[in-house]
């Protein structure tokens, strides 16, 4: 596929910033630690493990720690995979200027499928997620649209710095429908063809507010099991 074909998805990207700044409101920006496993165990099957600490300042104020796990198939060799799992959030949220600590678990299904254009490598994830909460139980889709652009590299091996931005549309199945928009971009490096690091900023709206987050996120794509050689 060509750069022309990916201009969609760029388009998206670069318009879903417009709302996203007319909403924007001052204040201090909050920070996301990520890690992300995606570890293939056999030619097709793979693992995702994920923690996520989330907070209201840079550092020391938490706002969300959450857990992810599933379990994926490829019906392609490396693509368009399947993936069910489970998470779990901790939650502290304020009200009246005291926290007030809650849990949340959610039951989830996701397709992502990934194509080249041009020196871009593309990337779609359509998410269903089924909700458990104290008091509430609801359903939430979620689209999000990604592109990776190798820098001093022509494609993503040891050495190489990248940029990558994001969009991730969320939508209720219930209630006023849109839920969140996240919008996100950031530099990233590869220690090795296994191992990525990206840090940038994510700006989260609502329906009536938005706020900045800092993002520092881990990947690791070591398989679990010995790989073929030729």
């Amino acid at each position: 596929m060509s750069t022309r074909a990916a201009l969609p998805s760029i388009l998206l990207l670069m318009l879903s910033w417009l709302p996203n700044r007319a909403r924007a409101q001052p204040g201090e920006p909050g920070s996301w630690y990520q890690y992300f496993g995606i570890n293939p165990v056999s030619a097709r099957w793979l693992v995702h493990n994920e923690v996520q600490h989330r907070n209201y300042n840079l550092a020391g104020d938490l706002e969300q720690l959450l857990v992810r796990v599933g379990a994926g198939y490829n019906l392609t060799e490396s693509n368009h995979n399947v993936l069910i799992g489970y998470a779990y959030l901790y939650n502290e949220t304020y009200r009246n200027r005291e926290k007030v600590a809650s849990d949340e678990n959610r039951l989830f299904a996701q397709y992502i499928v990934k194509h080249p254009a041009g020196r871009l490598s593309v990337g779609h994830r359509c998410r269903v997620e089924y909700r458990m909460r104290e008091e509430t139980e609801a359903w939430r889709a979620r689209y999000m649209v990604w592109i990776q652009l190798p820098l001093n590299k022509p494609v993503l091996e040891k050495g190489c710095i990248f940029f990558m931005a994001s969009n991730e549309l969320f939508v209720n199945a219930s209630g006023n429908g849109f839920d969140r928009n996240r919008l996100y971009g950031a530099f990233g490096y590869a220690l090795n063809r296994r191992f990525t690091i990206e840090i940038g900023m994510m700006r989260q709206s609502l329906a009536s507010s938005a706020r900045d987050q800092f993002q520092v996120a881990v990947f690791n794509r070591l398989p679990w099991h010995s790989e073929r050689r030729p």
